[in-house]
């Protein structure tokens, strides 16, 4: 109905919602990680968020997750093979998926000199001051019977780069229904800004969310209704 008016609508998709990853994390779930560092780097430019994660039956949630959601929902080529139920998404041909950073206020440099010590203790007991035990279990599975002080280069810069940059494929986004904003709506080009008028209908007003503008969480998104349901209000002509 909108388009038949000329009014433009951006694509729409849920925003601030959690993840769905290719990769079963079910055992995991409802471990919650304090302070994490979550980047994605797609098209030459780089997203940062940061904050708690928390591991479900599907994938991930938590601040950090829902707020990286946020800048890469929109980075989604358009699936024509719905075949497997596996299949990652993807944007311009490459995969998408985020890295974590499970300590950042540990430095790499740090973090091999608590790992790699003259102790004989286990992998999990020197980290278990960082991580839960069960997460610790399930990360480094495969080098519990190793003496770690003794592999190789390579595999030192890899048992790091799984605290420092684990690197999770994404497999979707959670559904709109659950989304905590939508991103996209009626483009702001077509709005005046002090008014939150439609520019070439007089007396036609959007707010909230038909407009194209969100934010991350913290209450931002409560403000731009709020800002512009006042300004609509307020220019209206009853």
């Amino acid at each position: 109905m909108l388009a038949k008016k000329g009014i433009q609508i951006t694509q729409l998709y849920p925003s601030l919602v959690s993840i769905e990853t290719i990769y079963d994390y079910s055992n995991l779930s409802g471990i919650s990680i304090k302070n994490v560092s979550v980047r994605a780097n797609i098209d030459g430019k780089k997203y940062l968020t940061s904050g708690d994660m928390l591991f479900t039956q599907k994938g991930l949630s938590g601040p950090a997750i829902i707020d990286m959601s946020s800048y890469i929902v929109k980075f989604q080529d358009l699936k024509t093979d719905t075949s497997s139920n596996h299949k990652n998404l993807t944007y311009k041909g490459k995969n998408l998926e985020i890295s974590i950073d499970f300590m950042p206020d540990i430095s790499k440099n740090q973090l091999e000199d608590i790992i790699f010590d003259s102790s004989k203790k286990a992998l999990k007991t020197k980290l278990s001051a960082y991580l839960p035990e069960r997460m610790l279990k399930f990360l480094f599975e495969k080098y519990e019977d190793k003496d770690i002080n003794n592999i190789k280069k390579e595999e030192k810069e890899k048992l790091l780069n799984i605290l420092k940059n684990y690197k999770i494929a994404i497999k979707n986004f959670s559904n709109i229904k659950s989304a905590i904003v939508t991103k996209g709506g009626v483009s702001l080009n077509q709005i005046s800004p002090s008014t939150i008028q439609f520019k070439n209908i007089q007396n036609l007003y959007f707010a909230g969310e038909c407009l194209d503008i969100d934010a991350l969480t913290g209450g931002y998104n409560l403000q731009i209704a709020f800002s512009t349901v006042y300004l609509a209000g307020n220019n209206a002509k009853l």
